[in-house]
């Protein structure tokens, strides 16, 4: 019995150690696998803006889309017009050279110088008052035609500016397009001369560049023209 037994033993001693070999590679390698990993910088953190950049972006878009809908309609732009429920009244008109248009069953409309929804207005006026009960009317700028403000006196480069289609340029902004101010400019005496109504209007640097909302700065409009006057030594 007794060389039985160390036969036996010899036997299973070899499998053992490789079962604890077994083992021990496990054991080396779970710390690895189960040890929970750290959690990386959340995905969106190198994506979205800061804060800051995006409320930026989010201003820029509003001062655009109001410039945009400050533009007033000038000559030779093309207006779209839709009368809800109305196809016949539906349609693209351009604007001629007296600044006005031609619709149907309303006449002859004065649209230079005037905001899109300020003519909505007037056409729905006079659809209510004797065609149509209650008319929804909407009037877009579908294509700006190319505008210039004239730019003179004591500026680098007097010349005519042009106006960026779907934008609104104000008296600074129209002054850098001839170059900025002169050595010799009186920046307090600047005048702005409205082509669609003849109006004057007096102007000092001072108090344009103090001006931040969008809503309050002085823009120019097509055929409009601007003189700085000249600093008298």
């Amino acid at each position: 019995m007794s060389n039985k037994l160390f036969c036996l033993l010899v036997l299973l001693t070899p499998a053992s150690m490789t079962l604890r070999a077994g083992d021990a590679a496990v054991q080396a390698t779970s710390p690895v696998s189960t040890s929970p990993v750290s959690n990386p910088p959340a995905a969106t953190s190198s994506t979205t803006p800061p804060p800051a950049t995006t409320a930026a972006a989010s201003s820029a878009s509003r001062v655009s889309d109001e410039s945009r809908r400050a533009r007033k309609i000038a000559v030779n732009d093309i207006l779209a017009i839709r009368v809800v429920g109305e196809p016949d009244l539906s349609r693209e008109v351009k604007v001629d050279g007296d600044g006005r248009i031609e619709m149907l069953y309303v006449g002859t409309v004065q649209v230079i110088g005037r905001s899109p929804a300020d003519v909505a207005a007037e056409i729905r006026d006079a659809l209510d008052r004797d065609w149509i009960i209650n008319p929804q009317v909407a009037v877009d700028i579908k294509q700006y035609d190319v505008h210039y403000v004239t730019v003179m006196g004591a500026v680098n480069h007097a010349q005519q500016v042009q106006i960026i289609p779907d934008h609104r340029m104000d008296v600074l902004e129209a002054i850098g397009g001839a170059g900025d101010f002169s050595r010799d400019a009186d920046k307090e005496g600047i005048t702005l001369r409205r082509a669609a109504t003849g109006q004057v209007l007096r102007l000092k640097n001072r108090d344009l560049i103090r001006v931040s909302e969008p809503s309050q700065r002085v823009y120019v409009e097509p055929g409009d023209v601007i003189n700085v006057e000249r600093t008298i030594f």
